[in-house]
Parts: structure tokens; sequence; C-alpha cells
């Protein structure tokens, strides 16, 4: 299954949990573009951030890393170290992988936090593809 297939096998979600369903999908068009290393850096940690503050009730949690700076007690997002890559394609890949995982973890710990529901599926799903792929081009 592809990105633009998704899209209709999803179906809709609360709206906290639309951004976190739609970056997952784009997990999915950057490794089939070979972007990863720009979305890593743009985009998947920025969201990793925020939701971390949503589960540890930090105010302010679209702020992300900044609003849980500001709440040290708070700490990092577990293996959030592990979403920084080098420059080769494998640990892009690995980075990447790690990046899903984590967003996967962090979005279902969100959502018990707000009582809301989140993709539990579709993260399965993306981490999947990209343990199948194993670093190469999809």
């Amino acid at each position: 299954m592809h990105v633009h297939e998704l899209h209709s096998w999803l179906g809709a979600l609360p709206t906290e949990l639309a951004a976190q369903r739609n970056l997952l999908i784009k997990i999915l068009d950057v490794v089939e573009r070979d972007e990863r290393w720009r979305w890593l850096e743009e985009q998947a940690r920025t969201q990793i951030w925020r939701l971390w503050a949503v589960t540890t009730g930090v105010p302010d949690p679209q702020y992300g890393l900044t609003a849980v700076f500001d709440h040290p007690a708070v700490g990092e997002p577990p293996t959030i170290a592990g979403t920084i890559a080098g420059l080769s394609a494998a640990d892009i890949h690995r980075a990447a992988l790690a990046a899903a995982d984590l967003l996967d973890r962090v979005s279902n710990m969100a959502a018990e936090a707000i009582g809301g529901d989140a993709p539990g599926a579709m993260g399965s799903y993306v981490t999947g593809l990209l343990r199948t792929a194993d670093g190469r081009q999809m």
C-alpha cells in the first residue's frame, strides 16, 4: 500500500490526532521520495516534542521543545536521541524508523492523556513497512 492509497483507508480521526495521522503518512511519502533527512529535521521531532508536552501536561504544548525546556523536570521523550541521523542512507533510515516508533508511542500516550483515540494500527503499519524496507528505497 502506498501513500495515495492510505488516505481512503484511514478514515476520520479526532481533530487532536489528525496531525499525527498525517505525519505517519508523511513518513511513508518521505521514504518513497528519499527525502528522509529533511523530514526528520523539519517535522518528525517537532511533532514528537509537541506530543510529549501534551503527554506530560506542559502548558502551551504547541511550542513543543521550547515548552518542555521551560519545565525541565519533565525531561525528554524516551529514545529521542535515536531520531538524530548522520548523512548515510542507512543511518537516516535508522533514525526515521526510530522517529516513527517514538511518534507512535508518544501519540498513544498523548491520546491517553487527553482521553482521545490514537491511530495505533497506523503507527504499527508504518513502522512495519520501514522495518521491512531495511534502508532500501521503498
